[in-house]
C-alpha cells in the first residue's frame, strides 16, 4: 500500500476520535477562548503596552504546544490492533500522528497571522520566531517521550507510550528560558534571536529523536 493513501486513513480516524472525546474539545475550546482575549489586546491599535503585546504572543504561539499532547498521547489500542490487521506499521502510525501534530499547528498559526501582522515590528518577529521555536521544540519533545519499550509492548492489546518527565518538559518549552529577555528594550531582539536559533537547531534534532521511536 502506498504511504500517502494510509496516512489520510489515520489522520481521518485521529480526527474523529478527537470529535468523540469531550476533553479534547474542551482543549480546544479553552485554546480559542485564550486566542480571542489575546487578539483584543493585540488588535486594539490604541493599546501601547508593548510589553503586554509581547507576552500575549509569546503565551498564543505557545498554545499548540499545551493543547497538542492529547492529539499524539492515547492509548487507542483498539484502533492500532486494526491498523496492525492491515499490516500498516507502528513507525507509519506515529508517523500519522506527528502529521496531524504539524496541521493543527500550522492552521493555528494562520489564522492567527493576519492579526499579527498588523503589530509591531517587534510584536511579528517575536511571532514568528516564537512559532518555528514552540512547533519545532514539541515535536522533538513528543517523539523523544513517545519512545516505548519495545521488549514490553504486547501489540495485541494497547501501544504504550512513555509519559516520563513530559509535563515537566512542556512546562519548559511553554515558557521558555528566553522570555524574560524580552522585557528590556536592548535585549529583546536576543531573545528573538534565540528562538530562531532554537527553533532551527530543533528542526535538525528532530531527524534524531524521531529515529528514537
Amino acid at each position: 500500500m502506498e504511504k500517502l493513501p494510509i496516512l489520510r486513513i489515520l489522520i481521518l480516524v485521529e480526527i474523529k476520535s478527537i470529535l468523540r472525546s469531550k476533553y479534547l474539545k474542551h482543549n480546544i475550546l479553552s485554546n480559542c477562548y485564550a486566542v480571542l482575549i489575546a487578539l483584543f489586546f493585540i488588535g486594539d491599535k490604541n493599546y501601547t503596552n508593548e510589553i503586554f503585546l509581547i507576552i500575549w504572543t509569546c503565551i498564543i504561539v505557545a498554545f499548540p504546544v499545551i493543547g497538542i499532547s492529547p492529539f499524539f498521547f492515547s492509548k487507542d489500542g483498539t484502533i492500532y490492533q486494526a491498523f496492525l490487521i492491515r499490516n500498516i506499521s507502528c513507525n507509519l502510525y506515529v508517523e500519522a500522528k506527528i502529521v496531524f501534530v504539524i496541521m493543527y499547528a500550522l492552521v493555528f498559526y494562520a489564522i492567527l497571522t493576519p492579526f499579527i501582522l498588523q503589530c509591531k515590528g517587534i510584536v511579528i518577529f517575536t511571532y514568528f520566531a516564537g512559532a518555528l521555536y514552540y512547533l519545532t521544540f514539541s515535536l522533538i519533545v513528543m517523539t523523544y517521550y513517545s519512545s516505548f519499550d519495545k521488549y514490553k509492548i504486547d501489540h495485541k492489546k494497547s501501544l504504550f507510550f512513555n509519559f516520563s518527565g513530559f509535563s515537566f518538559t512542556k512546562v519548559i518549552l511553554a515558557v521558555p528560558i528566553m522570555t524574560p529577555l524580552f522585557f528590556w528594550e536592548s535585549t529583546r531582539k536576543y531573545s528573538v534571536g534565540l528562538m530562531i536559533l532554537f527553533g532551527i537547531l530543533g528542526i535538525m534534532l528532530f531527524k534524531f529523536s524521531i529515529n528514537l521511536i
